[in-house]
């Protein structure tokens, strides 16, 4: 005696619902606008530069600061980096220089005075002297 066997075909299952993502936790700000470029896109204006302020000293390379404040009184060498000090009268002005990796140019990243009244006013007279000393 033959069975006869029956199979019957369950259907198949159902591919699984995709999981929503979770939403963000904080939203993705828009692009930065250009540092060339304002928000509408037209050149910026270049910043106005106070010809008095010691900080335009920071990211000027060797060649530059001793071009606007003459030959130093020091020039020393302080691996990795190398100290341009500057004296007129009782103010003295230390440039602090750093290889910068990209170029591999000495960039001014700091300064400091010494031997004046520890204030904005005080430094920004010491260094118009010293820019004055060498005609700029």
């Amino acid at each position: 005696m033959l069975s006869s066997r029956t199979t019957t075909t369950e259907p198949a299952p159902a591919p699984p619902q995709p999981v929503p993502l979770p939403q963000r936790a904080f939203p993705i700000p828009p692009m930065k606008p250009s540092s060339e470029t304002g928000e509408t896109g037209a050149p910026r204006p270049s910043p106005v530069v106070d010809p008095d302020d010691p900080q335009r000293l920071v990211g000027l390379d060797l060649p530059e600061a001793t071009e606007l404040l003459g030959e130093p009184s020091i020039a020393e060498e302080q691996p990795p980096g190398k100290i341009l000090t500057y004296v007129w009268e009782d103010c003295r002005l230390r440039v602090f220089f750093y290889p910068d990796l990209s170029d591999q140019h000495f960039k001014a990243l700091t300064y400091e005075f010494s031997g004046i009244e520890a204030s904005a006013e005080a430094e920004r007279a010491c260094f118009a002297t010293m820019l004055q000393r060498n005609g700029i």
